[in-house]
């Protein structure tokens, strides 16, 4: 997984394609790419829109520390039902990279290819 110009990316694993996606745990918490959900709680809707413009909604959520657990992995995962759909949409295989980034009220999704990154009017643009 990489960093650049505030896109973050993930090779994608088996877990990934099949089940859920594995959420890095440095992309959660205030200030950051996602917002922290609270163990245990219902997950947290996130809109999303791919690199096609299309609009989605991935739900984030962290398992609940289990009783007598004494130390305890926030490990936050998107959602298997709605992940999946996008996982067959996208024909996503094991290996392939995602890239994530922020995008006002959005979280943005491109596939494969990274996003390139252009400069308008003095900004830089993301897409």
């Amino acid at each position: 997984m990489e960093k650049r110009d505030g896109v973050e990316s993930k090779i994608l694993r088996e877990t990934d394609i099949t089940q859920r996606m594995t959420v890095k745990i440095q992309w959660v918490g205030e200030g950051k790419l996602l917002p922290a959900p609270i163990p245990g709680s219902e997950p947290i809707a996130i809109p999303v829109k791919d690199e096609l413009g299309n609009d989605m909604v991935l739900r984030l959520a962290v398992r609940a520390p289990k009783d007598g657990e004494k130390s305890y992995y926030m490990k936050p995962v998107f959602m298997s039902k709605e992940w999946r759909a996008f996982v067959a949409e996208k024909n996503l295989k094991v290996g392939e990279s995602i890239y994530l980034w922020r995008d006002r009220d959005y979280l943005r999704i491109k596939v494969r290819d990274p996003p390139r990154t252009h400069n308008l009017f003095g900004t830089n643009v993301i897409c």
